[in-house]
């Protein structure tokens, strides 16, 4: 295929057997191809910030509130990365007041011993959320990848894992069409089809997975909210419970 490149300076063409999309969730190739997305507003936004820390390095924590997810993950041995999923108007109310309200607010969510062992080290920003799902994820010698064929909401940590397998299973069909052909074509429509059959199941009951969770901890009344609390403290208390869902997670991916 011929793909016209067209700057400021100068009009070229380059030719190619494969074009990978993965220009993100607002992908503009998306749109110039004509593949139709649909897209679910959670109107949320994820509110990002660095901090220091002395809380142990080897330890993810998440907290659910109503229809707030927080999550503290570690990156290195003094420092985590908070990701806090919350209304609009409310992330935006974090942003325009700034760290001393981002302070108390967290206070009031994981309780003062653990914020003293943490230090905001970044300025916030925010992103918004949503569920994008996309007609096609593969056409004529174009495949998509990673957010611009699918988002997920981050209540599961697991938005850049769908990503890394999308190219760790483009992969794979690589190898497989190189070890049985001497001439490779990477946009072959037997390639194509069976990265699709290995994706479109998996990347759509992930989708269908966690958007079922969200809606599960949005959804209010004492007999919901009940439910939840004795479900988390079953899973908090079994090892065996925790492999299972580790196992299944990677699998589905």
């Amino acid at each position: 295929m011929k793909i016209l490149l067209d700057s400021e300076k100068e009009i070229s063409t380059i030719n190619t057997n494969l074009l990978v999309v993965a220009d993100g969730a607002n992908s503009f190739c998306r749109h110039i191809l004509g593949i139709s997305w649909g897209i679910k507003n959670y109107c949320q936004r994820a509110v990002l910030a660095n901090f220091k820390s002395s809380l142990s390095p080897s330890i993810a924590r998440q907290w659910f509130r109503r229809d707030e997810v927080m999550a503290f993950l570690p990156t290195s041995k003094n420092s985590l990365s908070m990701i806090w999923s919350q209304r609009d108007c409310d992330a935006q109310r974090l942003l325009t007041e700034g760290d001393s309200y981002l302070m108390q607010e967290l206070s009031n969510f994981i309780g003062t011993p653990m914020l003293s062992k943490i230090e905001i080290d970044s300025k916030m920003i925010s992103a918004p959320l949503s569920m994008i799902t996309v007609d096609k994820l593969v056409t004529k010698r174009v495949i998509l990848l990673g957010d611009s064929a699918h988002t997920v909401h981050p209540l599961a940590g697991l938005g850049l894992n769908i990503g890394l397998f999308d190219i760790l299973t483009l992969v794979n069909e690589f190898d497989k069409a190189i070890s049985k052909n001497r001439k490779f074509d990477a946009g072959c429509k037997s390639i194509l089809s069976s990265y699709l059959r290995a994706r479109l199941f998996k990347t759509r009951a992930i989708q269908t997975l966690i958007d079922t969770i969200k809606v599960g901890f949005s959804t209010g009344g004492n007999s919901a909210k009940l439910l939840r609390t004795r479900g988390m403290n079953l899973l908090d208390r079994s090892d065996l419970l925790k492999r299972y869902i580790v196992r299944f997670a990677a699998s589905i991916l």
